[in-house]
């Protein structure tokens, strides 16, 4: 089981919560825990948890979290300091963070982190999370129970991307939907979902080239799916083809009169 914790680590809760995991999961060894940068929080110390996930893992990644946490509250480090970073990260076995933090590593995949927390409506820190369950600012039974619940609902991280994609869209934000679904577009480029709701996107974005390429090529791959046709024919009219759009959308008529 995977659970997600949504997190600062400028923030003392955020030591707390991680105290209290490495209590409650001492005898677990089946529940895989990634830190998230909170919605409203984006630093470099962020940035480094991040990279330590994307680099080594969630082992790794912890240990990170378990130094700038103890750093902070304890110590009174300056973790806006990208030197203080550099040795935290080495101390916990991240020696390559420091160079890494000197670019732009990292970056785009917190701002696609910060974009599902909104989505999903993280605001307290901490705020722990397993597939569609969510609880904040947990003591430590709460957190036990949480972890104990024998409903867990594995959902695959391309199927939540998908759903915080589709939401985004919903919200008027076609170009975050797009930047969600772009490791998706990448990986899976011929899954019906994936294309269709990168055709809405580019749509509603105004990228009507790319808009229609992936209408026809859904016109091709299902020539009765009326939605695709739909959409290639409003594609078609903004783009001023209106002879080819009246042709796709003649057939739609068509089918609806019958």
């Amino acid at each position: 089981m995977r659970i997600e914790v949504w997190a600062d680590v400028f923030s003392p809760e955020t030591r707390s919560a991680e105290e209290r995991l490495r209590t409650v999961l001492a005898d677990r060894e089946d529940v895989e825990v990634v830190w998230r940068p909170h919605p409203s929080d984006d630093t470099d110390a962020q940035r480094l948890v991040h990279l330590a996930y994307t680099d080594g893992g969630p082992a790794l990644q912890g240990a990170v979290v378990a130094a700038l946490a103890a750093a902070r509250h304890e110590e009174g480090a300056d973790l806006d300091d990208l030197d203080v970073l550099g040795r935290l990260a080495e101390a916990a076995g991240f020696a390559q963070g420091a160079a890494m933090l000197h670019t732009d590593a990292g970056k785009r995949g917190v701002g696609e982190q910060r974009m599902r927390g909104k989505v999903m409506g993280v605001t307290a820190v901490p705020t722990f999370t397993q597939a569609d369950r969510m609880l904040e600012a947990a003591d430590t039974d709460a957190l036990a129970v949480f972890l104990e619940a024998d409903r867990e609902r594995a959902v695959p991280e391309e199927t939540q991307r998908l759903r915080h994609a589709e939401e985004l869209l919903g919200r008027r934000d076609p170009l975050g939907a797009l930047r969600l679904i772009e490791p998706l577009m990448r990986d899976h480029p011929d899954h019906p979902d994936v294309v269709q709701l990168a055709a809405r996107a580019y749509f509603k974005s105004a990228q009507l080239n790319k808009a229609l390429v992936l209408a026809e090529a859904m016109v091709e791959v299902n020539p009765a799916d009326f939605y695709a046709r739909l959409l290639l024919g409003r594609t078609l009219e903004r783009l001023g083809r209106g002879d080819e759009a009246r042709a796709h959308l003649r057939l739609i008529d068509e089918v609806t009169e019958e």
